[in-house]
């Protein structure tokens, strides 16, 4: 069964809920810090990628998760 929460982000219903949460995108905040193409990496449309992650930094107030590890580039 779909995480509710994930469902509070406008566009997402049950399946794609279940493909986010399969994608490892579990929370609200992992979502608004997802990228495009990490997105349509885990089967999502092209349509509708754009507009959750809008929805879901809007829900999560503007707030990013932040990663677990350090990045050096």
């Amino acid at each position: 069964m779909a995480d509710e929460t994930l469902m509070q982000i406008k566009g997402v219903g049950e399946k794609t809920a279940e493909k986010l949460q399969a994608g490892g995108f579990d929370t609200v905040g992992k979502v608004a810090s997802a990228r495009e193409e990490d997105l349509l990496k885990i089967g999502l449309a092209q349509s509708e990628v754009k507009g959750i992650i809008t929805s879901a930094k809007d829900l999560s107030g503007g707030q990013k998760e932040e990663e677990s590890f350090w990045r050096f580039g």
